[in-house]
């Protein structure tokens, strides 16, 4: 029986298809796949740049600058990506608050998950700079959307880990397996979690040591007699050399 196809959790949103597992899991990350897309031209041509005159073009500028982002995604800027997609956000917003489809109910959530997916693609985006805050608020307007998106969690826990917020990140990979219990990219990311908190743990204690070793005596105080004779003593016996013969 083949297991249940989970999305790519990696990839800018609208032009994904479905993987056998997370690519997190396999160390693999698809690349993006849509119909061949017009030139950057030849979409100002046919959406030239201004103020947007109706509803409906309010739409195809948003559209236009989520398919921009991708562009620039695809080429790995990711902080161009970021600018245009925020454009977008801005006017799927405009588009909602000024309530443009009032009357028509299909419309109006188009555009709301039109705004969901530019949510999602700058929580990736923002991840690729390493900017994980950013990236926890995007994943953060995305799960007001929908509150049971898996990319969201799926983002956001990805940030909390590389933030290294591992108690919040352990309850959003808590919340994603539980929605999806097979998730095999929530369940790597749940083992690299546990290695990289030992390892946390680990240099935390090598750091706090070397710091009350240098807190253990401050230079601007003279040492006395009694002092000097103590330090000339511990030096002598943490000499390599002296531990030898001593075991000899």
């Amino acid at each position: 029986q083949k297991s249940k196809p989970v999305f790519s959790m990696t990839d800018a949103e609208g032009d994904i298809k479905p993987s056998s597992e997370a690519p997190e899991a396999s160390g693999e990350v698809p690349a993006l796949e849509e119909a061949p897309a017009a030139s950057l031209q030849e979409k100002k041509a046919r959406h030239p740049r201004g103020n947007p005159r109706n509803p409906e073009e309010w739409v195809q500028e948003a559209q236009s600058q989520k398919e921009a982002g991708i562009e620039a995604y695809k080429e790995e800027r990711w902080s161009d990506a970021v600018d245009v997609w925020c454009m977008a956000r801005g006017s799927c917003k405009h588009i909602l608050e000024r309530k443009m489809f009032e009357n028509d109910a299909s419309r109006t959530e188009e555009v709301r998950q039109m705004l969901l997916t530019v949510h999602l693609n700058l929580a990736q985006a923002c991840l690729k700079n390493s900017e994980f805050f950013e990236t926890i608020g995007h994943c953060g307007r995305a799960l007001e959307i929908d509150s049971k998106n898996l990319k969201a969690l799926y983002r956001r826990a990805s940030a909390e880990i590389m933030g290294d917020l591992f108690q919040e990140a352990r309850k959003t990979i808590d919340e994603l397996l539980q929605l999806d219990p097979g998730n095999a990219g929530a369940k790597q990311m749940l083992q690299d979690l546990d290695r990289k908190e030992v390892l946390s743990k680990k240099t935390g204690k090598k750091a706090a040591k070397k710091m009350v070793a240098g807190m253990a005596r401050d230079p601007r105080i003279e040492l006395t007699t009694k002092d000097q004779a103590s330090d000339f003593l511990q030096q002598i016996l943490s000499c390599a050399w002296c531990k030898r013969r001593k075991k000899d």
